[in-house]
């Protein structure tokens, strides 16, 4: 299977935010799968729950064991990966609510990975706890965690954030590219979004994400095609347009390329 938390590729949270304050869940990713990438103002709080795995943020992955805690910061591009399935919760505070309470977190930096914080563990267990049961004061209860938690970072985890870092421009176009995704993307309008000429945009860019534009944008949309082909019913040709490809058989051979199977076969196995 895979989560399918991972279903919007570039997120907007302000529509799930306005009950409370963040959002919780917990997930699953099977053994040898790799999220596409995604990214969002907000955020995220990671706390690996079983098995081991990594997680990119930014162009770094940060490796990951049991009960070590994993943020992303703001607007950074972001996913998962593991050799053994990993169970993992997920936590992501509302950027408005924080500045409302004092905490502009897309002006600090938070370390990547936490280790052997029982405070941060036992709140998590709480927050699971909350979210699983809900009930009275839950709106009230989540704000209180929210806090709890994000004052927690700043005070031990975090430095401020520099005006300007040397990513700036690809994030905006990495940020482009994942929004027009499912869509036709336009390489110069990419470069003209980073600030870079399309010589040094396409240098730059492979350096970034280990991939050249055309390879990152394929296999954004097969992995965005793997979730359809596990959780829908659509037939290949439908996933095919649903996810950007305008040929349906170049879908198939660049599908059978990173996965060594073709996209009704890996349909019919993992249905």
């Amino acid at each position: 299977m895979i989560c399918l938390s991972y279903g919007i590729i570039f997120e907007d949270h302000a529509e799930y935010m306005h009950v409370v304050p963040a959002i919780y869940h917990r997930d699953y990713c099977d053994k040898n799968i790799t999220s596409y990438l995604h990214m969002h103002e907000n955020i995220e709080i990671l706390r690996v729950t079983k098995g081991t795995g990594s997680f990119l943020c930014g162009n770094e992955y940060v490796p990951a064991n049991e009960k070590d805690i994993v943020v992303i910061n703001s607007n950074m591009l972001h996913g998962s990966v593991s050799e053994t399935g990993i169970t993992y919760d997920c936590f992501i505070p509302d950027r408005k609510f924080l500045l409302e309470n004092g905490a502009d977190t897309n002006a600090l930096l938070f370390s990547h990975l936490i280790k052997d914080d029982a405070f941060l563990n036992s709140a998590f267990d709480e927050i699971h706890r909350v979210f699983d049961k809900k009930g009275e004061f839950f709106s009230l209860r989540v704000s209180a965690l929210t806090l709890s938690v994000v004052s927690r970072l700043c005070l031990n985890y975090s430095s401020p954030k520099r005006s300007e870092t040397k990513n700036d421009g690809m994030t905006n176009a990495v940020s482009y590219i994942l929004k027009n995704i499912t869509s036709r993307v336009s390489l110069d309008e990419a470069a003209a979004v980073s600030g870079y000429s399309k010589y040094h945009f396409l240098r730059k860019f492979k350096a970034f994400t280990g991939k050249t534009p055309v390879d990152f944008i394929n296999s954004q949309r097969c992995e965005y095609a793997k979730n359809l082909l596990t959780n829908t019913n659509l037939s290949v040709k439908q996933v095919a347009d649903a996810v950007g490809f305008e040929s349906h058989s170049y879908f198939s051979k660049v599908f059978s390329s990173f996965y060594g199977v073709s996209p009704a076969e890996y349909a019919r196995e993992a249905r």
